[in-house]
């Protein structure tokens, strides 16, 4: 007769495996959603464009200093001023207010109760027909519409108020983009339609929000740390609060004063707007208490102020839609440390008044936070527990697998991660092979972005200038030349598996971003095939380094920024996420969707909202790849040493006629992914075979990737002919 221990091991070892094959059966997105940080200076995501805005004070013509409505008494709890401070105004600095994304259109401003709130500088296009009262003075419940013309830098200054019946709920409506010269959006809108309208060139997919919840370096600790949902901004100071305690580790100072992000309402109501799975990153320093109301709140909605903790009628905010899913990351990447990644700090801190290590206290805060989740939904087709992966450690995903497993065991729980997430960026310093061939060409005839003119840099070093922006060479033949050479070269370089690595994330050089035996630990230890998942990916690609703000230095961003716009980036992305597809991985995620170019990186996918994927190569890139995965689907995953693979064909020589050919039985719908320069010869594909011939016409090794299906199996081969 079976002991009651055994009885009850049994049964937890029935109801992991129940949920492995669950997990296995649900259908994972091929290409998730990234919108990054909500700042002033981006693409709005709302309609209202007050929500990424910050508040400013000033007297006179000042510009303005920037002013908290944390613990300030001027205003309210959700952000609203109550009075202004002697002579000096209110000003708003909104999203898509200034650099490249100013309003060209009507904008329509707002207001609940009596005060004075306009755009500056605007009078002479303001528009009566469409306001309820004059350009300037008080209003009540006012409403005033501009026609913004899109060359001026605007701003939303607050000039009077009515202390007896201060201003709330003030908005500032964008251009409608259906008819942005006669009306704005309105009251009926949330989401901005563009922004919306690219969270739905994706069918089915998964938003992840770490970025929108400022999850680096949060200071969210116990549930009413959190953003209100009604508050005036979506993000910025509500806490000064370290994100270390007492603001100490290793003996350094941790700041406080971090931004807090998005309401969580607002995220399920974005997940339930496009339909797509919600992907969240829990406060790391989230008490029990927290994490609880965050999965109430994700289940069945809030009031506003707490969640509800059971299915109601009306919600004031809804909960997820049945069907959807929540998938669950504690904090993001805690195995880093520092100013940008404080999380990691706090790991480390708090690991030591445990007495272990800072991967064992994260796998346990993993297991912990996954285990609130799956009790308050009590269902495991919606919650989706992510282990994410330091994809540039092999020591410490061992360890985190082996911590996992263990603790999971000791507490006599029946849970497992669902997804294991890696990263899949890349770079292969492409950035530092463009300077090196512009510093050794300058002043040539064959030149790059640099000219025959000298600078002393900050540091004292000598270096050529770039040329500057109204030069011709941006616009002639030379630059077109340069960047068909640096795509050539970036081309090769994957190919050819050199991975030498730039600034930038992770394994920027690995082919396909992450080590093929990264996945096998969590594997081992949970005795199952966990899917694998990127949780951030695609080019990462800084010049700060070179950069210095500069005007004399600036070239070098501008080529790359021109490189990132290249239609090849495409092949390069396309070579990089088959090898990761071959590696195992399932699902993508571009980090970002939208974001800023710059020196320290051109993350966003498209630059604005409104681009399409006409417009925008890397969008473009992830989207045609993820319609050639759907198009493979089902799809047999196996080792990656059986997917991919590397064959030398015969050499050929110089001038003289070759012909070869790669064959394998079985093998169908091949298609010729990437290839460097073909040296003149005919790359010719038919049932079963690869065939190269003619003659080559030059000196060099060719390197060219294909995939194939093999008795439903998906492979890929590098080919490589050495011309001699």
């Amino acid at each position: 007769m079976k002991s009651r221990s055994q009885v009850l091991l049994a049964l937890l070892l029935f109801l992991l495996l129940m949920s492995l094959d669950a997990v296995a059966s649900r259908s994972l997105p091929v290409l998730g959603v990234h919108p990054t940080s909500l700042r002033y200076w981006e693409d709005s995501i709302y309609a209202n464009a007050i929500k990424q805005g910050t508040w400013l004070e000033y007297e006179g013509r000042d510009w303005g200093q920037s002013i908290s409505e944390f613990n300030n008494p001027q205003f309210d709890r959700f952000g609203n001023p109550l009075y202004l401070m002697g002579d000096k105004k209110l000003k708003i600095i909104p999203a898509a207010f200034s650099h490249e994304f100013k309003p060209d259109g009507v904008v329509t401003l707002k207001w609940d109760g009596d005060a004075d709130i306009r755009i500056n500088r605007a009078e002479n296009l303001y528009i009566e027909e469409l306001s309820n009262g004059p350009a300037t003075d008080s209003i009540n419940n006012g409403i005033r519409a501009y026609r913004l013309t899109g060359n001026d830098i605007f701003w939303i200054e607050v000039s009077a108020i009515n202390p007896e019946n201060p201003p709330k709920n003030i908005r500032a409506y964008l251009p409608d983009p259906n008819d942005p010269e006669t009306r704005s959006l309105n009251d009926s809108h949330f989401w901005h339609p563009d922004f919306l309208a690219r969270m739905l060139d994706i069918d089915n997919s998964v938003i992840r929000t770490m970025g929108l919840t400022e999850t680096n370096g949060s200071p969210e600790q116990d549930w009413q740390d959190r953003r209100q949902p009604e508050h005036i901004f979506a993000s910025g100071l509500l806490n000064s609060r370290s994100p270390v305690p007492d603001g100490l580790a290793n003996g350094k100072e941790v700041k406080g004063d971090r931004r807090t992000g998005v309401a969580w309402e607002h995220l399920v109501h974005l997940a339930n707007a496009t339909g797509h799975d919600l992907w969240i990153n829990v406060p790391h320093m989230a008490t029990e208490d927290y994490i609880r109301n965050l999965a109430l709140l994700i289940k069945y909605g809030s009031d506003g102020d707490s969640p509800y903790t059971t299915q109601v009628d009306q919600p004031v905010w809804h909960g997820l839609n049945p069907g959807q899913r929540v998938w669950v990351e504690y904090s993001n990447e805690v195995w880093s440390r520092g100013n940008s990644f404080p999380q990691g700090d706090y790991a480390e801190v708090e690991g030591e008044k445990l007495g272990i290590d800072k991967w064992q206290f994260t796998a346990r805060k993993f297991v912990d936070t996954w285990n609130v989740f799956d009790e308050v939904f009590d269902d495991p087709d919606r919650v989706v527990n992510v282990a994410a992966l330091h994809t540039g450690s092999r020591w410490y995903v061992e360890n985190f697998a082996k911590e996992m497993q263990r603790y999971i065991d000791s507490q006599g729980l029946a849970i497992a991660p669902d997804v294991q997430a890696v990263t899949i960026y890349f770079g292969n310093g492409i950035q530092d092979w463009a300077v090196e061939k512009a510093r050794a060409t300058a002043g040539a005839s064959d030149h790059w972005f640099m000219m025959d003119e000298q600078y002393e840099r900050r540091n004292g070093d000598m270096d050529f200038a770039t040329f500057p922006e109204e030069h011709s060479y941006w616009q002639s033949d030379r630059l077109k030349a340069n960047l068909d050479e640096i795509m050539d070269e970036w081309i090769f370089r994957i190919l050819s598996g050199n991975e030498t690595e730039g600034a930038g994330p992770d394994l920027t050089g690995v082919i396909g971003g992450f080590r093929e035996e990264l996945p096998l630990f969590l594997n081992a230890e949970f005795n199952a095939d966990i899917p694998v998942v990127a949780y951030e990916g695609g080019p990462s690609i800084y010049t700060y380094k070179y950069d210095s703000g500069d005007k004399r230095n600036a070239g070098v961003t501008d080529f790359i920024i021109r490189m990132n716009e290249h239609p090849r980036i495409q092949e390069v992305y396309a070579i990089q996420l088959n090898i990761a597809t071959a590696k195992g991985l399932q699902m993508h995620m571009p980090f970002t969707l939208q974001n800023r170019w710059g020196k320290w990186g051109q993350w966003g996918h498209v630059k604005r909202f409104s681009d399409t994927r006409e417009d925008a190569p890397k969008y473009d890139a992830v989207l045609t790849w993820m319609e050639n995965e759907l198009e493979h689907q089902p799809v047999v995953y196996h080792p990656y040493s059986n997917a991919f693979r590397r064959y030398q064909l015969n050499p050929a020589h110089y001038a003289q006629p070759y012909n070869a050919e790669y064959m394998v039985s079985n093998m169908q719908d091949i298609q010729l992914v990437s290839t460097t320069d073909t040296l003149g010869l005919d790359i010719d594909l038919s049932q079963s075979t690869i065939h190269y011939s003619g003659a080559p016409n030059g000196k060099g090794k060719i390197y060219s990737l294909f995939s194939y299906t093999q008795e439903e199996n998906r492979q890929w081969v590098i080919v490589e002919v050495n011309v001699i």
